[in-house]
C-alpha cells in the first residue's frame, strides 16, 4: 500500500501538507483511513458502505485533496477537502474536520511533541498558581501584535476572532480535557489606525492538579486560520506559594 500511495500521489499530484509527517496533520490521518479503498468502494465492502452512508449498490469514488466548485466552475471557497466519496450519480459523502478540530488535534499531539510554529507571533506569561479545592487555577495571558490579526469590514466597524485551545498532560500521560474559547474582536474602523505597535491581550485559565505539567496551547485567528503553538512545561506547587 505504501508503494502504491507514493505512486498514485505522484501522478494525481496531491500536495502534501508541509507536516504531513506529523501525527496532526488531518491529510495524514485521511490517507491512512481512506487510501486502501481508493480509488472505488465496491458493493462487497457492505459495512465500509454502511458506517459511510452509502446508498445502492454502485460503487462510491474516493478521492482526496478535492478543491469543490459551484456550477459555474468557481471554487466555493479556497479549501481543499482532505476526503471526497461520490456515491453515483449525485451523492457526496465529505470528509473534512473543521478548524477547531484540527487545531483540537494538533494541540492534544503538542503535549508530547512540540509545534515550533508562531506565525502570529505569539507570547504567552503564566501567572501564580491559586489553589481551588484539589486542584489549581493557573492564569494564562497571550499576546498578540495587531498586525498579525486579520480583521474584515463590516458596517464601519473591523470584525474577527481568535480561538483558544489548550490541554494540560503530566509526565505519567494523564490528560486534561481540551480546553476551548473564544474572544470576538469589534473595532471601530476610524479607530485602526491607532491599533499600530500595539497587542491584543488575552487571558485564561486552566485548571490543573499539582506537579510538573505540559501546557498545550494554540491562539488562532479565525479569519486567516492561522495557529500559534506554545508547550511550556510548568511545575505546580502542591502548597500555596507566599508572596
Amino acid at each position: 500500500i505504501r508503494d502504491r500511495f507514493w505512486k498514485e500521489q505522484e501522478a494525481k499530484g496531491w500536495t502534501l501538507h508541509r507536516y504531513f509527517h506529523h501525527l496532526s496533520s488531518s491529510q495524514a490521518l485521511a490517507f491512512n483511513l481512506f487510501f486502501p479503498l481508493y480509488p472505488e468502494i465496491g458493493p462487497t465492502f457492505a459495512m465500509t458502505r454502511a458506517a459511510l452512508g452509502i446508498r445502492g449498490v454502485d460503487p462510491a469514488r474516493v478521492d482526496f485533496e478535492v478543491e469543490l466548485t459551484n456550477t459555474d466552475g468557481t471554487k466555493l471557497d479556497g479549501t481543499n477537502i482532505d476526503v471526497l466519496i461520490t456515491e453515483a450519480p449525485t451523492r457526496r459523502a465529505v470528509i473534512e474536520r473543521t478548524t477547531e478540530q484540527k487545531v483540537s488535534d494538533a494541540v492534544l499531539a503538542g503535549a508530547y511533541i512540540p509545534h515550533l510554529i508562531n506565525p502570529l507571533r505569539a507570547s504567552l506569561h503564566i501567572g501564580y498558581p491559586k489553589k481551588s479545592g484539589s486542584m489549581w487555577i493557573v492564569p494564562l495571558e497571550f499576546t498578540i501584535p495587531f498586525d498579525r490579526l486579520t480583521l474584515v469590514p463590516e458596517g464601519g466597524r473591523a470584525k474577527g476572532a481568535v480561538l483558544f485551545t489548550a490541554v494540560s498532560a503530566t509526565p505519567d500521560g494523564r490528560i486534561s480535557p481540551v480546553t476551548m474559547q473564544r474572544a470576538p474582536l469589534d473595532i471601530p474602523e476610524s479607530q485602526l489606525g491607532t491599533l499600530a505597535g500595539k497587542t491584543f491581550v488575552y487571558s485564561a485559565q486552566l485548571r490543573v492538579r499539582a506537579g510538573p505539567q505540559t501546557f498545550s496551547t494554540a491562539v488562532t485567528d479565525e479569519v486567516s486560520h492561522l495557529t500559534s503553538f506554545v508547550q511550556p512545561h510548568v511545575v505546580i506547587p502542591d502548597k500555596q506559594a507566599k508572596r
